[in-house]
């Protein structure tokens, strides 16, 4: 899944996309109800989940958030015509995402849910190590380890902190520095995915 958030970003990165404050830039989401939203809504959270340029795949398709929300990785290849396999997966992912948050999982769906992407503050070192190799990252995994770097504390590393420990490898200055920014956005992702976690917990309590 990461590997698939890291193409995703990467990507942006590099190509020519709306400038945000931070990508994605997750503040676009409509705060309504997803069954209530229209065509324009959802087009909003399709760039909000870092696609802008599928905008106009969606509004053709005139997907609403109904349909939104039934949208599996088949229905986006077959009715909207994506083609990039990675891209698929991930909106696919950020579908069943979106869902969880606002609450419109079924407990077994919830439980499966969470099972599959367990929550980042409870990592341990290894799950690092591996949520590194799974982002394409796993030359800096070392680092990791030897700082011993768990879920907790890799949610609060700063951009300055990243820089530090990717420092440390026999990459090019150029190479760290945009390893480090990847870091930083990949980590950013793992912050907002676990406060709608949180959320959620909070209203089910």
């Amino acid at each position: 899944m990461f590997a698939l958030v890291a193409v995703a970003i990467a990507g942006a990165l590099q190509r020519g996309v709306p400038t945000y404050d931070t990508y994605p830039p997750r503040s676009l989401e409509p705060v309504s109800d997803p069954r209530q939203w229209e065509v324009v809504d959802v087009q909003a959270w399709v760039e909000s989940i870092g696609f802008h340029e599928y905008r106009n795949a969606f509004e053709s398709a005139k997907i609403d958030g109904t349909r939104l929300l039934a949208l599996n990785a088949d229905k986006l290849s077959s009715e909207l015509m994506l083609s990039a396999s990675e891209h698929i997966a991930l909106i696919a992912m950020e579908i069943a995402e979106l869902r969880e948050r606002r609450g419109l999982m079924s407990t077994s769906e919830l439980k499966a849910h969470h099972a599959m992407h367990p929550p980042p503050s409870g990592w341990d070192v290894g799950a690092v190590a591996a949520w590194l190799e799974d982002a394409g990252l796993e030359a800096f995994a070392p680092a990791f380890e030897a700082a011993e770097v768990d879920g907790a504390t890799l949610l609060r590393l700063s951009p300055r902190d990243l820089e530090t420990l990717v420092s440390g490898t026999s990459n090019t200055m150029e190479q760290n520095e945009a390893a480090a920014e990847l870091l930083d956005a990949l980590i950013r992702h793992l912050r907002w995915r676990g406060s709608g976690t949180q959320e959620l917990q909070k209203q089910e309590l």
